[in-house]
């Protein structure tokens, strides 16, 4: 049970490491070094996760939580891009606000890379 906790919480940082990929506010450094920062709690609990199975399966549990992570971040970036495409939905926000998130090749290429 505690190992399964252990993997939700290294999908979730996994999920976020995604996310913040797409952001394109600081520079290309700070963004790096933000998701360096959120990739060491993730990769402590997968750890700890993998180390309570004993490393049994350690492939494709590590697969799994970062499939899951991808998936989830596509999902997201899926329903936010749809969501781009209706005109209500830009009239609720101002022009430069939207454009916080749209570093679409940085975002593809980690989602990729994961």
């Amino acid at each position: 049970m505690i190992s399964i906790i252990c993997y939700v919480a290294a999908g979730f940082f996994v999920y976020m490491v995604s996310l913040l990929s797409f952001i394109n506010e600081p520079p290309v450094a700070t963004k790096l070094a933000i998701m360096g920062v959120f990739c060491i709690p993730g990769l402590i609990s997968l750890l700890i996760g993998l180390a309570i199975s004993r490393f049994q399966n350690w492939k494709s549990n590590t697969g799994i939580v970062l499939l899951s992570g991808a998936g989830f971040t596509v999902l997201v970036v899926f329903t936010f891009l749809c969501l781009l495409l209706s005109s209500e939905f830009k009239e609720l926000f101002p022009e430069d606000k939207l454009d916080f998130f749209n570093d679409y090749v940085t975002g593809t290429f980690c989602v990729i890379v994961e």
